[in-house]
Parts: C-alpha cells; structure tokens; sequence
C-alpha cells in the first residue's frame, strides 16, 4: 500500500474493508476491534487520521473521507445494527460506519479527478471549507459528523441516473429523509450533475434538546433532484 499510487491506495483498502465485512465472527460486536489493530496500523503507515472504517487526510485533501462514507450493503446482503454492550473496549459505533453492521459492504466508486467535494465536519479534521466557505469549527473528540442537509426529490432522476441503497431493508419513504452532498460531477451543468450521497433520518435528541441525524443510506442523484436553495445542519451520529 506505500508504494501504490492515490488511486491504488483507495483501491486497496476499500478492497480490505469488503473483504472483512463479509467474514463471519463468533460475536458480532467484536466487527470494530478485530481489525483496529491492522487499521490502526494503514492509518500510521500512510499519515492518516480516522478510524470506524474511515480514512481522513485533513481539510487539504478532502476526496479520502467521502470516498470512505460511501459505502453501500453489498449484493443480496442484508445489514442489520449491532447492539455493542457497554464492557466492550468499543462499546458505541456511528450509524456512518459500516463496523456498526452486520452484513457485506461495497463502495460507490466516483471517477478520479472527477468529483467536486463538499464541506463536511469530521470527529478527526473539523470543519472542512467547501467553496466560498471560511467558517472553521473543533469538533472535539466526538464521533460526530456535521454537515449540510438538503431536501430531495428521486422521481425527478431517469432511469439509469439515480441509485438510493438503503442500508436496511425496512427503508424509509424518501419525505422521512434528507441527503448530505458529499461531492459533485466536474463538468456537468448543475441539474445534470452526478450529486454523490449521504442519506439521513433523524433519530431523537440529545440531553439538550437538539435533533440528532442517523445515517440510513447512500447514492447518487442528478442535480435537478435536489433542494439547493435552502440547507440545514445537521449532526450525525
């Protein structure tokens, strides 16, 4: 993996990740510390920070962590969330993980070079500046992401331009989510964009009373589905 190119490290360790998703362990909740050691060991190999199945090079190369979020159930697998008991060396894993699952991930794969990234707040990074964007934030040392959440429209999307996986199979209707923009298609008039995806539900409050978001999907749809005229942020746990 050191010695492979950008695209080839991307490869490789999306390539690992599936690969281990499909394994079967005795206990489900050990899915995040089986691996931490060799993961632990990829991210101080290459410099990186992240963790969860994630990979994070900082606000100056924002491609890694989105490529890392948009990870899909696998082929005729079903997820299906684990319940981490609280003696556990890791007890609480975010809904953006895949090591919150049971079940066999792959990833949607942009073009290289060809994708336009969007803002988004890591637990490892903070805020990232997307275009025309100066705020900066401290995440702290949470598992949290925060980002901006827009409205959608799927049936606005031919056939052939639009994939919404649903990580579990009692998938919400679309008007009980929104989606996060993780990156755009370089190129491409706005209503014709390929617009890659979060998809999010939200999923109670925390002890002060704010609306917390849970991650239910991922995919693509072409500009002219979404809402860009008007965002809200969001935190996901």
């Amino acid at each position: 993996m050191l010695h492979a190119s950008r695209g080839g490290k991307i490869t490789l360790f999306q390539d690992l990740y599936k690969r281990y998703s499909s394994l079967d362990l005795r206990n489900d909740f050990d899915r995040p510390i089986a691996i931490d050691g060799l993961q632990h060991r990829i991210l101080t190999a290459l410099g990186l920070k992240g963790g969860f199945g994630v990979l994070d090079e900082g606000a100056e190369k924002m491609g890694l962590l989105r490529r890392s979020l948009l990870w899909v159930r696998a082929e005729m697998q079903e997820l299906n969330r684990i319940d981490f008991p609280n003696d556990r060396n890791i007890s609480v894993v975010p809904s953006w993980s895949w090591m919150a699952y049971t079940g066999g991930i792959d990833y949607i794969s942009p073009p290289f070079n060809g994708v336009e990234w969007e803002a988004l707040q890591s637990p490892w990074s903070g805020y990232e500046k997307g275009d025309g964007d100066d705020e900066q934030e401290d995440v702290g040392a949470n598992i949290a992401l925060v980002a901006e959440a827009r409205e959608y429209e799927p049936l606005r999307g031919s056939p052939g331009e639009s994939l919404l996986a649903f990580d579990r199979p009692e998938r919400p209707v679309a008007w009980e989510t929104l989606c996060i923009v993780l990156g755009r298609q370089k190129g491409v008039a706005l209503n014709d964009q390929r617009h890659y995806l979060l998809l999010i539900k939200a999923a109670g409050l925390d002890r002060n009373g704010k609306q917390l978001f849970e991650r239910v999907g991922a995919g693509y749809l072409p500009g002219r589905c979404i809402k860009h005229d008007s965002s809200v942020r969001v935190t996901i746990h």
